[in-house]
């Protein structure tokens, strides 16, 4: 509704009454991102991650055999991509982590996503760079009830990081069935 403004004032007055709920803190870094405040919004997603992070406790790392499943069902989604899509992320590594890194979020990722892309993001001036696609496994786990459920979840953050990451704010997906 082009009311970031006084989105933005509502959140923060949230925030401001409930310091320790990391939804509202999320919805602020959302909005302030959406209203291209994108400097205070990486702070507040710094912030989400370190509340999250302490709620969650300690993260293993992924096992060989996790890691291995996740990078087969995430190459799986991929072949159903577009080709255009598809090219854009071909050749990319895929590692699997527990949990995102604050280097990450600094980076400009969701904190809360399952997906993240790794480089340097379209800029003004610069081409994209992508150097490695993540999955959070961690945050898989906390969005999913069963295994039937991880493609889903795979394609709707890869749709968002990839408007993120390459600038793409008209890519979309549509479910047939």
């Amino acid at each position: 509704l082009e009311r970031n403004d006084e989105a933005i004032a509502e959140l923060r007055a949230g925030v401001e009454a409930e310091p320790d709920d990391a939804d509202m803190h999320y919805q602020l870094g959302v909005t302030l991102h959406s209203a291209g405040q994108k400097e205070e919004a990486r702070l507040v997603m710094l912030k989400v991650l370190q509340m999250d992070a302490s709620e969650r406790g300690e993260v293993p790392d992924p096992t060989y055999q996790e890691t291995q499943d996740l990078r087969t069902r995430f190459e799986d989604v991929l072949e159903d991509l577009p080709e255009p899509l598809m090219r854009m992320l071909a050749g990319s590594p895929i590692v699997v982590q527990g949990q995102p890194t604050a280097e990450q979020i600094q980076g400009g990722i969701d904190p809360r996503g399952v997906v993240a892309l790794v480089g340097r993001p379209a800029g003004s001036d610069d081409d994209p760079e992508l150097e490695r696609v993540v999955i959070m496994r961690e945050l898989l786990l906390e969005e999913i009830e069963d295994d039937e459920e991880i493609p889903e979840a795979f394609v709707a953050d890869l749709v968002m990081e990839m408007r993120r990451f390459f600038n793409m704010e008209e890519l979309g997906f549509s479910v047939v069935g």
